[in-house]
């Protein structure tokens, strides 16, 4: 991990608006490492901002629905689509002559 990470657009961690209240370091748990933290906030923050793996997703959505309503249709129509294809491959012998 980087040590020295920018922390220059980081989200802001609002600290307790009690004046007179400063022991809120010891509260914290022990592994508890801002720096770290708010590196963590950095790549959230951009992984949020980012949309290039947003039309992967949107494709793979629409073919799962594509397929969804395929196999419906398949399930629901399965003796017509039996019997279409078998008129249409005894058509084709038919025509070849046997």
């Amino acid at each position: 991990m980087d040590s020295s990470c920018d922390l220059s657009d980081t989200i802001p961690i609002p600290l307790p608006a009690i004046p007179y209240y400063s022991g809120w370091q010891n509260q914290l748990p022990a592994d508890f490492h801002f720096k770290k933290e708010l590196h963590m906030f950095k790549l959230l923050k951009r992984f949020l901002r980012e949309e290039g793996g947003q039309d992967f997703a949107e494709y793979a959505l629409i073919l799962g629905a594509i397929g969804v309503v395929a196999i419906a249709v398949i399930a629901r129509y399965r003796n017509e689509l039996r019997a279409a294809f078998e008129a249409g491959i005894e058509a084709l012998r038919m025509a070849r002559g046997g």
